[in-house]
């Protein structure tokens, strides 16, 4: 029977299709739905950055995610070994996936590395952000201790800057490398972010952004308090974009240990 007051039976040629409510009496398109598995991973980075095997599962989760995933990169650490960072951040930049930094507790030295590598920067109040020059340890014949400063000074600044560029003024990243350490509250962080246009989101609501950054970039200008915190979409990041992570090198006996 085709009744056409009875909603529930307003498409006879196709009798599983739902009913339009508002045109009960009117056939409508079918529709088709198409399922598909999203995967949210959440990995939290809460003491030292120690040797890579303790990172595998999230760099082969980062290597082999799709792009309609999303990783979650929880930060709480005072950094740790520079190679082991530089391996994480190859897999965060190669990633099909959204990768999520959030800033929770502090991120210092190599943290800061990878909560800057992240698509999307969460801050979270009251947190700390230090970033300073690498540490380490060298043994060896005089010359071999040497030869592994001199490098060990030009990657490190090679590294940095490809880091910190959009992020510190040339002016602090050349204080950086001579040795100066800069500290950071979750504002600050905040302020630099929104002056160069990363995409974040802030989840306290202390701090007020009601006007644009009065910054310029490149400059050692000071960046004001007062602005609005939102979320500056920009493009996703291409696999091939240069990084130094793709500057390797063999580890010899002279190296007991690198720190950053």
């Amino acid at each position: 029977m085709n009744d056409k007051n009875n909603k529930y039976s307003n498409n006879q040629e196709h009798p599983n299709t739902p009913p339009f409510p508002y045109f009960p009496g009117k056939e409508q398109v079918r529709s088709y739905k198409r399922g598909m598995q999203i995967s949210l991973y959440d990995f939290y980075i809460i003491d030292e950055i120690g040797e890579p095997e303790k990172y595998l599962d999230m760099i082969h989760t980062l290597n082999t995610a799709e792009p309609h995933d999303t990783v979650f990169i929880h930060i709480n650490s005072r950094g740790g070994d520079l190679y082991t960072t530089v391996q994480i951040l190859a897999a965060m930049n190669s990633t099909q996936a959204r990768t999520v930094t959030t800033l929770e507790g502090q991120a210092c030295s190599a943290a800061t590395f990878i909560f800057l590598a992240g698509d999307t920067k969460m801050v979270n109040p009251n947190c700390t952000f230090m970033i300073h020059n690498y540490s380490q340890t060298t043994a060896g014949k005089g010359n071999e201790v040497v030869q592994h400063i001199g490098y060990m000074n030009d990657y490190f600044n090679r590294l940095a800057k490809d880091i910190y560029q959009d992020f510190l003024t040339d002016k602090e990243l050349s204080t950086v490398i001579a040795g100066t350490d800069l500290w950071m509250h979750s504002h600050e962080v905040v302020e630099r972010l929104a002056a160069n246009e990363h995409e974040f989101l802030y989840t306290g609501e202390d701090l007020n952004l009601d006007v644009e950054p009065e910054v310029e970039i490149g400059s050692d200008a000071d960046v004001k308090v007062g602005q609005k915190a939102v979320v500056r979409p920009t493009n996703r990041k291409k696999p091939t974009k240069k990084t130094a992570t793709k500057k390797t090198t063999k580890k010899g006996s002279k190296k007991a240990s690198k720190k950053k």
